[in-house]
């Protein structure tokens, strides 16, 4: 289509004379920015695995709402993030809010909300087992490479999130980067006991 409009505005030009003014009116076309939007949509968005934090011992958390810190590995638009629930309710009702938030200077995580989405009727695992819980976002919250951010799970009703947690055996601490908080008292709490298990994912123009 672009090269349709091209030819258009070629034959226009030489119906004026090719004047020098003409040559000007047809470079101003050729700039707007539905042409250079032409020109650039075979360009495609491509997901990457960002930070994450991976099983180690099978152990859980369970807390109103959890957070944990983590900082971005590419910048773009975080669209994607995964916890696994280890308790939800038998009738299989629960409903999750994790959403992606700013953190303070000093590392907390903020109570500014980038982007976020509900997940409901989270399925109740087999005993020993998680169930894999992931949430798109769109159009995701912005992020920058090496800057800090927090996930945040949180409980709707009487739903209180019980999650995977990352602590190897044989080790005192998790290794995981990052740090887990939990809601208390209007404010994030650090808890350096553990870690959640998550992923993250970043689309990338």
């Amino acid at each position: 289509m672009e090269n349709n409009r091209f030819d258009n505005l070629t034959r226009r030009l030489v119906s004026l004379g090719g004047s020098r003014r003409a040559l000007l009116r047809l470079t101003a076309v050729l700039t707007l920015p539905g042409l250079r939007a032409l020109r650039f949509q075979s360009a495609r968005a491509a997901e990457v695995a960002d930070a994450q934090c991976l099983t180690g011992t099978f152990s859980s958390y369970e807390r109103k709402v959890i957070a944990q810190t983590f900082r971005a590995l590419h910048s773009g638009h975080l669209t994607r993030a995964t916890v696994h629930a280890v308790a939800p309710s038998a009738t299989n009702e629960d409903w999750y809010r994790i959403g992606i938030h700013s953190t303070t200077r000093k590392g907390k995580p903020s109570k500014t909300e980038l982007a976020g989405a509900s997940i409901l009727g989270i399925v109740r695992p087999p005993a020993g087992q998680a169930t894999e819980v992931t949430v798109n976002l769109t159009p995701g919250a912005r992020v920058k490479k090496g800057a800090r951010y927090a996930l945040v799970i949180s409980g709707f009703g009487p739903a209180v999130p019980s999650l995977l947690t990352n602590r190897p055996s044989g080790q005192a601490t998790p290794n995981c980067p990052g740090t887990p908080f939990e809601f208390v008292d209007n404010r994030f709490r650090k808890d350096p006991s553990t870690d959640i298990v998550f992923a993250t994912v970043v689309t990338q123009a």
